[in-house]
């Protein structure tokens, strides 16, 4: 069975859904959206504060304020003091939300009501500020939906929020916090470095803010930090920098299969593109697969490194622009400009850093393992060689066994060792036909790479729990450990393909349901059928052949 992994930004990773319900996972998501909103706009509120002091003043250009005025200048003076500290406030409270939830700690129902209810507070003021623009502004009032998707959308997340978390049951089942994977030594990254990279990104973009916001007043230009246009530069950023990662992987010859940045994703399941829209997201990721086996390590680093040049080069533009805006016809875009041209440098730069944010590898680490070789190196070519089974007739069969082993031997845990060791297993079990005897060692390699798990656990996949199920039930005949597979496979409702099926039948066997068993191999016989030519498709069909034949020989046994 294909194994699901992806070239992302920043790395060939293997993305898990979680145990997280959809719902609470898309509002931890949003929560950790907004805490790095109101963090990156508290920046330029904050300067303001900090440069000049907002300060009483009892006496006007006009003479001295009366007690009345006085009262008034302080009440004034205390709001926009308020206002401007509201952003990191505001952070610092969606970024509790989104981390009490992420490591299913006992205050995350809290916190979560508390962001949701602050979200709607929010939300409210806007919608009586449009409906009083709709009515007493003619100019807007053809297209104040134009203006209403803002509050609109705070407002649904809010109700969604308190409806998520405010029941008290919702307490009594946690997200199970996944285990932060432990750090390879020789992956080239370090704790140190990546706190240094976040500090070093928020203070670049700190003082970045500072010098657009000093020339803007040098030169007499609007300079307005808000959230849709620090959104909308993040999610350039973002899409540019994806878009370098692609281009230049088809340039090279690779074939896309996917493609995400920010809230759009597409991913080609082999027979046409399908599009989703993901809300509060502004990861990216690409899923470029090399047509060759063993591709150049060359073309592999300048996939890689097209990305960060890409977010170079549009903030050498975005800057060029910001520079020159004054009296041209988009100075009114110079905040835009200036925001756009500081998040690409920075994506610029930390990328190349060699980092691990989230357990994930940036460019500049994903760059550095292939130009150093060894136990790294071998893994990316591994991955390079089950990629290419998606578009071309190689098969699990034409793997290098060898680097594999030797890539295995350095990753005792961890998704690396998991992967290595299921290739090694899809490697042995497509040459049964050559030779019978390598289902013994395909059955060993499905031992190992669930020991490798168990021994660090991470949040897996519903396609790679499948692939256990069935492989633990076909080779091992466990129904108790192919069972504990299916159910974490479908806690997270796995689509229903011919994985699905062949994993259902198989356990279903062992367990004595030899009718239902039958149903279901009939459904996974019918939808291979289906498959395109490639050798992961032919893999999956012969996977069903050997299902069906094992399970009529044990009955004829019987």
């Amino acid at each position: 069975m294909p194994l699901d992994y992806r070239r992302a930004t920043p790395t060939l990773h293997t993305i898990g859904s979680g145990q997280m319900p959809t719902l609470r996972k898309l509002l931890a998501s949003a929560f950790g959206t907004i805490a790095l909103i109101a963090g990156l706009v508290s920046l330029g509120t904050t300067i303001p504060l900090l440069h000049s002091p907002y300060r009483f003043h009892s006496v006007s250009p006009h003479g001295e304020l009366s007690p009345w005025q006085s009262l008034w200048s302080m009440v004034l003076t205390g709001l926009v003091m308020l206002l401007l500290l509201t952003p990191p406030v505001l952070a610092g409270l969606y970024g509790m939300a989104w981390w009490t939830l992420k490591r299913a700690k006992p205050s995350a129902r809290k916190w979560s009501i508390a962001a949701s209810t602050a979200i709607l507070v929010h939300s409210l003021p806007l919608l009586i500020a449009l409906a009083y623009i709709a009515r007493y502004y003619p100019i807007v009032h053809g297209r104040w939906w134009d203006l209403a998707i803002l509050p609109a959308l705070t407002l649904t997340l809010g109700v969604l929020g308190l409806i998520a978390f405010l029941p008290r049951d919702s307490a009594a089942q946690p997200d199970a916090a996944v285990p932060a994977q432990p750090r390879v030594a020789g992956d080239g990254t370090s704790t140190a470095l990546d706190t240094a990279a976040t500090v070093l990104a928020f203070a670049g973009y700190f003082a970045g803010i500072y010098l657009w916001q000093r020339r803007a007043a040098a030169h007499h230009i609007q300079f307005e930090l808000g959230i849709l246009t620090t959104c909308l530069a993040l999610f350039l950023t973002t899409i540019f920098h994806e878009l370098g990662h692609a281009l230049t992987g088809l340039a090279l010859g690779m074939k896309l299969q996917g493609f995400h940045a920010g809230p759009l994703q597409a991913r080609n399941n082999g027979s046409r593109w399908q599009f989703k829209f993901t809300p509060a997201a502004f990861a990216g990721s690409v899923t470029l697969v090399p047509r060759a086996a063993r591709p150049s390590r060359w073309s592999d680093i300048g996939a890689i490194a097209a990305g960060p040049l890409t977010s170079l080069l549009v903030a050498a533009i975005a800057f060029q622009l910001a520079i020159a805006a004054k009296g041209r016809s988009y100075e009114h875009a110079f905040g835009f400009l200036a925001i756009l041209a500081t998040l690409g440098f920075l994506a610029f730069f930390v990328n190349l850093l060699p980092l691990r944010p989230e357990g994930l590898y940036s460019d500049g680490a994903n760059i550095y393992q292939r130009l150093k070789g060894g136990p790294w190196a071998d893994f990316r070519v591994a991955i390079a060689a089950v990629l290419s089974t998606t578009v071309t007739p190689l098969r699990p069969r034409d793997f290098d066994i060898e680097r594999i082993r030797r890539a295995s031997a350095a990753f005792p845990h961890g998704r690396q060792a998991v992967l290595l060791r299921l290739m090694a297993s899809s490697y042995y079990l497509d040459r049964y036909y050559l030779n019978r005897g390598e289902l013994s060692s395909a059955a060993a390699s499905i031992a190992d790479a669930e020991a490798a798990y168990n021994r660090a656990p991470w949040s897996i996949t519903p396609g790679l729990c499948l692939t256990f199920a069935f492989r633990i039930a076909l080779l091992e005949r466990d129904a108790a450990r192919a069972r504990i597979w299916w159910d974490r496979a479908v806690a997270q409702r796995p689509d229903k393909k011919v994985e699905y099926w062949m994993a259902n039948s198989a356990l279903l066997f062992l367990e004595d349901h030899a009718a239902e068993a039958r149903t279901a191999w009939e459904q996974a016989s019918a939808l291979a059928a289906q498959l395109p030519a490639a050798g992961d498709c032919d893999f999956d069909r012969d996977c069903c052949a050997l299902l069906g034949q094992t399970q009529a020989e044990s009955l004829v046994a019987r």
